[in-house]
């Protein structure tokens, strides 16, 4: 699609790019997918000033990438250019309009998604997933909130079409954080959506594991690199400290080479917001110091028990734990009548397979909610965890 001074949006192999033409630019059609840069595009470039854009950007990671803000160019649209620079990659914003002229630009990775044609369906039922509505609220991304608890899924979302209406008429892309529903998913498309699942957990039977957590996954669809958080009004520092706890817990800060002033003061945010999750947070610190005194030994695995079946104690033990070990142990924490866990193992995949379950924590983490069904007994998943080791 050719546009004269407008937008030609092309999606070709799974991939988007943006590209804007003057009428004497037409000529030179449509770009290649492959990203590649040739003698014409530099020659391009330079006639029409943009020499010093020569190069694609080879990565996805949103820290590598510039924010140029072209709303007054294409309506609300954010655009990842690189500038090269010597042995380093220099940001800088660049102005990209030029009266009378042609604005040229391409690249080989998905072009942003667009907040005023986009909406958000996300639960607020964890520190990660709150972070996620407020950086939609604060960039002006429409939202529908899930008051869903852990365990969300779409279908179990009342009125949802008419929700989605009514938050956003003219949505087009629609961004789902972890509420996995490949039905609804798939009737959402029908309808005609384009539907971005964000998510990083693998499900009894469904796997949506990813590298990245939700948080670094919804930045990366939108471009909301620590340039735009800032203008935003956030703190890209915390911002970037949730994800990353998300991803791998505390341990994945000092994996990333955080500095130890950032370390603390992400940790500190986190846990911060962690405490305006409940009305029975102070319950759940509570409890967890009480049965973290109590905890037990089974070879190299922590054990840490509690009966209280209305309590969620997990991430209450995990900050316990990483208090007190610099590297993360083994540790299982065990409600029979709630839930069961296995923390930081390289048998969680194994645990998945006998028992079900899910996994997070980059597939580190396993765990099994009572509300599937019968928990496996705490003897059977040691003896399972061993087996694994054996036989890995």
């Amino acid at each position: 699609m050719l546009v004269s001074n407008g937008v030609g949006r092309n999606d070709v192999g799974g991939q988007r790019g943006l590209h804007t033409y003057s009428d004497e630019a037409a000529s030179f059609g449509e770009p290649e997918a492959s990203g590649e840069i040739t003698r014409r595009d530099t020659e391009f470039a330079s006639e029409y000033g943009l020499a010093d854009i020569v190069d694609v950007v080879p990565s996805s990671s949103v820290d590598d990438l510039l924010i140029a803000d072209m709303r007054s160019l294409t309506g609300s649209r954010h655009f990842s250019i690189r500038e090269r620079g010597e042995n380093a990659e220099k940001e800088a914003l660049k102005d990209l309009t030029k009266t009378g002229s042609c604005q040229w630009m391409r690249y080989n990775v998905r072009m942003a998604l667009d907040p005023l044609t986009s909406l958000l369906i996300c639960p607020r039922n964890d520190v990660e997933s709150r972070e996620i509505v407020k950086l939609a609220e604060g960039f002006g991304v429409p939202t529908v909130v899930s008051e869903q608890a852990h365990g969300a899924k779409l279908d179990l979302e009342p009125n949802l079409i008419d929700r989605i209406r009514t938050a956003n008429p003219i949505a087009h892309d629609i961004v789902v954080v972890e509420m996995p529903s490949m039905a609804s998913e798939d009737r959402l498309r029908e309808l005609g959506f384009d539907v971005h699942v964000v998510d990083h957990h693998r499900y009894e039977s469904l796997d949506r594991m990813k590298s990245e957590s939700s948080l670094e996954q919804f930045r990366a669809l939108f471009a909301f690199d620590d340039i735009a958080l800032t203008m935003a009004g956030f703190d890209p520092v915390l911002v970037k400290g949730v994800g990353l706890i998300d991803r791998g817990f505390v341990w994945e800060l000092a994996k990333e080479g955080v500095p130890e002033a950032d370390r603390k003061r992400m940790i500190a945010y986190y846990r911060e917001e962690t405490a305006k999750l409940g009305t029975k947070r102070k319950e759940e610190e509570a409890e967890a110091k009480k049965v973290w005194k109590k905890r037990r030994m089974d070879g190299d695995v922590i054990i840490v028990e509690s009966n209280k079946k209305d309590l969620s104690i997990r991430d209450a033990i995990s900050f316990l734990v990483a208090e007190e070990f610099p590297a993360p142990p083994v540790t299982v924490v065990y409600q029979p009548n709630r839930v069961i866990y296995v923390q930081e193992t390289d048998t969680a995949l194994a645990l998945h397979q006998t028992f079900g379950g899910f996994t997070f924590g980059q597939n580190r983490c396993w765990g099994r909610a009572i509300k599937d069904g019968a928990l496996p007994s705490l003897e059977e998943v040691l003896a399972a965890h061993r087996l694994a080791i054996v036989t890995r």
